[in-house]
């Protein structure tokens, strides 16, 4: 057998393990991408369904029977219709749904949320109310969170008061900021409805009062919306 056969011999064995190798890198750099691609594809699935904005509902009003539907469902019928008559007109109210609560609130007031490590907060905004859910993964008092508020406006500007009072079926530990700042008057009245978990949460509800002092009908149809609708999970 010459040298130069030998010789031959190893470069294609030598060329074949190089190719070999360079399939295996190939192989484990698309596992490493399918894997990554399946992660975030997960992560996106597990997104807190809480975080985007509730849909708007809707009622079709078709030969004289009513249907509730939400935006992007699809209304089936199992029988045929002939000349039917119909009319849409979207309902007063959105739906708010976490994994702890659930509730109506008024249509027209925007959508906020915001998320840190272990804190959440949602934010519905009207022209005079406003509606803030605070989650904390954490023991935390009510206190805390008002002394914080009146820290942003001055403790000067504000008065706290204390109370007991039902938002639903729950009987809440509450508190009352009053704040007169500026010639502009509003109150936020937060109600503790934490549950059994370690999670506290609160929800806050803000009104930029009358000029006589008296709460906006803004405020008394979305406080009445909610205490009417609020569910604890």
């Amino acid at each position: 057998m010459s040298f130069l056969f030998i010789l031959s011999l190893w470069w294609y064995i030598r060329s074949v393990e190089i190719y070999i190798a360079n399939q295996m890198k190939l192989k484990i750099t698309y596992t490493i991408l399918a894997t990554f691609f399946c992660l975030q594809l997960q992560a996106q699935e597990t997104k807190d369904a809480s975080s985007i904005e509730p849909k708007t509902n809707y009622e079709i009003f078709l030969n004289g029977k009513t249907y509730l539907l939400t935006e992007g469902e699809v209304l089936k019928l199992d029988t045929t219709l002939v000349n039917p008559s119909i009319s849409i007109k979207s309902t007063s109210s959105k739906k708010f749904s976490n994994p702890s609560l659930s509730f109506k609130y008024p249509k027209h007031l925007s959508f906020e949320f915001e998320q840190d490590f272990g804190y959440k907060n949602w934010t519905l905004s009207g022209n005079s109310l406003v509606v803030l859910l605070f989650e904390i993964d954490a023991k935390a008092t009510m206190d805390n969170l008002v002394d914080e508020m009146a820290k942003k406006f001055g403790k000067k500007n504000c008065k706290i008061e204390d109370f007991e009072q039902s938002l639903g079926r729950k009987k809440c530990k509450c508190k009352k900021l009053r704040v007169s700042l500026a010639g502009i008057n509003l109150t936020m009245t937060f109600f503790d409805v934490s549950g059994e978990d370690y999670t506290s949460r609160f929800i806050a509800f803000q009104d930029t009062m009358n000029e006589d002092g008296s709460s906006t009908e803004e405020y008394l149809q979305g406080f009445k919306m909610i205490d009417e609708s609020i569910v604890y999970k």
